[in-house]
């Protein structure tokens, strides 16, 4: 079988003991056999997959890094946006709030200076007919007049007819300020009224009595409330010898006109009555 020199590499016949070209002795290698590189390839694997498994675990970290500080990142963020929100939501509350409260408050100053004004007009008024009433609540003041209430010597009433320019006064009747009570019941309001210098001739002297140019006339009135307007029905009146029977008319307009303002502005004298604080028996 023939082999080759593994000096030369020339081909050499089987049994020749020495290269019959460079006459190295083939029984005796002088040169170290090259051997298969298997544990520099099985070290080359084990050393690249050494690498490749720490390659995955320093990504495996890197993620697990990145991923917490998302996370914390991402927590802080909700909170900040969380408590920005919080904080929005009470500076619009205490703005809303104090927004409502300055409303409120420039809306009672509005009301009370309304109030004033119609109080300071009811006793101008009251003044200019040459009379010493002085109210400290009233009704408001409308085309039919007003309704008021003096607490200077003892509780009073005072009415004034606006179309007449007449004046009355009442005793007071905590009743009179509650006419609401009375609508559309089978119940009247009573009381007398003391008109100042009514007409000796009118068609109601008979009523009641007289004290020189004042006539007291004593009053029953009904009423009805319809859509939440209050309106007074029948008036009727007594004469003198028929004291407690109302079984007579009324029948000046003047005398009708300042007995309905007991109807109309009751509630309204009791709202002004209620904001100064007055308090009643």
């Amino acid at each position: 079988m023939s082999k080759f020199c593994f000096k030369c590499g020339t081909l050499v016949n089987d049994g020749e003991k020495f290269c019959p070209k460079c006459g190295t002795n083939l029984g005796v290698s002088t040169s170290p056999q090259i051997q298969p590189n298997v544990n520099k390839n099985i070290n080359s694997n084990n050393i690249n997959n050494n690498n490749s498994d720490n390659n995955n675990n320093k990504m495996k970290i890197v993620i697990a890094i990145a991923i917490v500080v998302v996370i914390v990142v991402g927590s802080g963020l909700g909170y900040f946006l969380y408590q920005k929100h919080e904080k929005d939501t009470q500076i619009n509350t205490n703005t809303n709030t104090l927004v409502e409260t300055a409303k409120a408050t420039d809306d009672t100053y509005q009301q009370q200076k309304q109030d004033d004004e119609n109080l300071k007009k009811a006793n101008d008024i009251l003044k200019n007919k040459n009379t010493n009433y002085k109210v400290s609540a009233v009704s408001t003041i409308d085309d039919n007049g007003f309704f008021g209430l003096m607490t200077g010597k003892g509780l009073r009433f005072v009415i004034y007819d606006k179309k007449d320019d007449m004046i009355a006064t009442i005793p007071f009747d905590k009743e009179l300020l509650n006419p609401k009570k009375y609508a559309n019941t089978d119940r009247a309001l009573y009381f007398d009224m003391s008109v100042e210098y009514d007409n000796v001739n009118s068609k109601d002297k008979k009523a009641g009595y007289w004290s020189g140019s004042t006539h007291t006339i004593p009053i029953e009135i009904y009423s009805e409330e319809k859509d939440g307007v209050l309106s007074p029905l029948g008036i009727m009146t007594y004469y003198g010898n028929n004291k407690g029977k109302y079984d007579e008319y009324l029948y000046e307009m003047q005398n009708v006109n300042l007995a309905n303002l007991v109807i109309l502005h009751g509630d309204g004298l009791r709202v002004d009555i209620t904001n100064r604080n007055i308090d009643l028996p």
